[in-house]
């Protein structure tokens, strides 16, 4: 045992004024996401459809954001099945607009983060189980980091709804969504 170190508790940071505007979803995104991992994206989703077809996708970054943005608004406009943003009788218009319903569908079949002939055996002592992710990540953990602290914050653990196959899956019975992907989360008052 030895005896407790004295700790500085004085916080002498300046904290910067809220911001003016709100931000949407799209711009928060492309805020954390670099351009870096876009390109990542790309090279990856190219690399697995040469892999899976022999051929190439043929994507670009600017389709790749495309791509991004549609599962954002799709996020916040919830249909029932993807295909229904293109239908008539459901069309919506900042989706159906950007993008046609088979590019998506092909883009979606074949999109990649990480490529898998570099992955671990299970069994391997340095298995990553974020292995396919990891690179965005990655990223927007060095992109959280560059964020300005805030005076008042508030720590929190909030499940992400996760229904399918995961050794990071976790049940939480007291909570709205009950199974999911666990994370603690820190806000700010903006």
């Amino acid at each position: 045992m030895k005896d407790i170190e004295e700790v500085d508790v004085v916080c002498n940071t300046c904290f910067s004024d809220h911001p003016d505007e709100e931000i949407t979803p799209c711009k928060y995104f492309k805020q954390m996401c670099r351009g870096e991992v876009t390109e990542n994206f790309v090279e990856q989703s190219n690399l697995y459809c040469v892999y899976k077809t022999g051929r190439t996708l043929n994507t670009n970054k600017n389709e790749i954001e495309q791509f991004l943005d549609i599962h954002i608004m799709a996020g916040i406009v919830n249909m029932p099945n993807y295909r229904m943003y293109w239908a008539d009788t459901t069309r919506l218009e900042p989706i159906a607009d950007v993008m046609s319903r088979n590019w998506f569908h092909t883009m979606r079949n074949y999109f990649h983060i990480n490529n898998n002939s570099t992955m671990k055996a299970c069994d391997d002592p340095e298995y990553d189980r974020l292995f396919k992710v990891r690179p965005f990540v990655e990223s927007i953990k060095t992109s959280f980091q560059e964020i300005e602290v805030e005076e008042y914050n508030s720590v929190d653990e909030c499940i992400i709804p996760f229904n399918g196959r995961s050794s990071l899956k976790q049940y939480v019975r007291n909570k709205p969504h009950k199974q999911g992907i666990k994370i603690f989360t820190r806000t700010g008052s903006s």
